[in-house]
């Protein structure tokens, strides 16, 4: 749950205790948001994803979630959020998912009607929680069932609600945009297939005017709905959205936090250089006004590069599905990959220095040091910023073309 956002920011975040916690904007400077550690997480049928995770043969690894979860909560913290933590009970295995079951509006948090019976119980442990802090609910949705997945503060003005008719219905989704309404704000209904469980599944605002879409599964009347009130629209692959590539928080309207690659999404939206701001995080797109920060969690090799172009170019070279003529060419490229290792070292030697477009999407010091790395050489004397290039020709370390 986003408990609060401020407005007209300075330079930093000011941290306060809200006498009523509101957001006006989902991609406004996040201060505050409630959490709750994933002690008790447990898969529950209720939904597509669980039953196919289930069908899957998947069980949960709750010390790998617990770790996961308190990574996230020093990110949020060192991105200079207040992180409200929700003691977990045994009773509750979702209530990690503190987005469901109560939303914060520009009026105060609204407690909301989950549709799954055991999520029910969640209501009322967050409701003390916010009395206990001078944050008392506003109000608590009882007609229809509304989850917190399903509403989207889009900005000042402007709330969208999903409804699937399975965890938001259409008649919770009118009781919350009714109450929106009577504060003169617009409201978008948008209906979506069960299958993708939540709207923030699906769509999720970057900023004030650009969200993030999986646009074959929405309706083509809300897609136009949004251009027509100015917001663009980075479309997302439904295969991409599956694996939460959609699921984003926008922290001030500039910067992203994701847990995995936004894929073609992002590469549509980031025209400009990355740079590399700590450690763990990456900054990615001012191009657009907004970046992308992101939990190191993307797939690693088990094989060093020169192998895996080595056989990329043997297999150019063998099968028949390329130059070569041979049908079957796995077991000649496992016993051959080695005679085209020379020429993998050139492929990477060639690539040590970016060209134009490969400068705007990346940092020039990161890729110079993974690509020493992968040809096994000592990354500490490269240069540490683009300023220090050496002259077209010059550059001691470029071997190829």
């Amino acid at each position: 749950m986003k408990p609060e956002f401020l407005t007209n920011p300075t330079h930093a975040i000011t941290r306060r205790d809200p006498e009523r916690w509101s957001v006006r904007s989902e991609s406004d400077p996040l201060s505050e948001v409630l959490l709750c550690g994933p002690a008790y997480l447990a898969p529950v049928p209720c939904c597509s994803v669980t039953r196919g995770s289930l069908g899957d043969g998947h069980q949960t690894d709750t010390a790998k979630a617990l770790a996961q979860h308190r990574q996230l909560q020093a990110l949020l913290e060192q991105l200079g959020t207040r992180c409200h933590v929700l003691d977990p009970l045994p009773h509750l295995p979702d209530l990690c998912f503190t987005r469901d079951c109560a939303v914060a509006t520009p009026w105060g948090p609204v407690l909301l009607n989950p549709a799954m019976a055991h999520r029910q119980r969640e209501v009322d442990h967050v409701a003390r929680y916010l009395g206990n802090r001078g944050g008392g609910p506003l109000l608590q949705i009882e007609g229809g069932t509304v989850e917190g997945g399903d509403v989207c503060v889009a900005r000042d003005g402007l709330a969208i609600i999903g409804w699937s008719g399975e965890r938001t219905s259409l008649a919770g989704a009118q009781v919350l945009g009714k109450l929106f309404r009577g504060h003169g704000w617009e409201v978008l209904l948008c209906p979506f297939d069960a299958y993708h469980l939540h709207l923030d599944t699906i769509f999720c605002m970057l900023d004030a005017h650009t969200a993030l879409a999986c646009i074959d599964a929405l309706p083509e009347g809300f897609l136009s709905a949004l251009a027509a009130r100015g917001i663009r629209v980075l479309p997302a692959l439904e295969a991409e959205s599956r694996k939460l590539g959609c699921n984003i928080l926008s922290l001030d309207g500039s910067t992203i936090l994701r847990s995995r690659p936004i894929c073609a999404a992002r590469a549509a939206a980031t025209r400009s250089r990355p740079v590399l701001a700590r450690p763990a995080l990456r900054n990615a797109g001012r191009g657009n006004r907004w970046n992308a920060v992101e939990e190191q969690d993307m797939d690693i090799a088990t094989t060093g590069a020169v192998e895996r172009i080595a056989r990329v170019l043997a297999g150019q070279r063998l099968s028949a599905n390329a130059d070569g003529d041979d049908a079957h060419a796995a077991g000649a490229i496992d016993d051959r990959w080695h005679e085209f290792e020379g020429d993998a070292i050139a492929v990477l030697k060639t690539l040590r220095e970016p060209d134009a477009e490969m400068e705007r999407a990346g940092d020039i010091a990161v890729w110079q040091r993974m690509i020493a790395a992968a040809l096994g050489e000592p990354v500490d004397d490269l240069r540490s910023s683009p300023g220090d290039a050496p002259e077209p020709g010059t550059d001691p370390l470029h071997e190829g073309p």
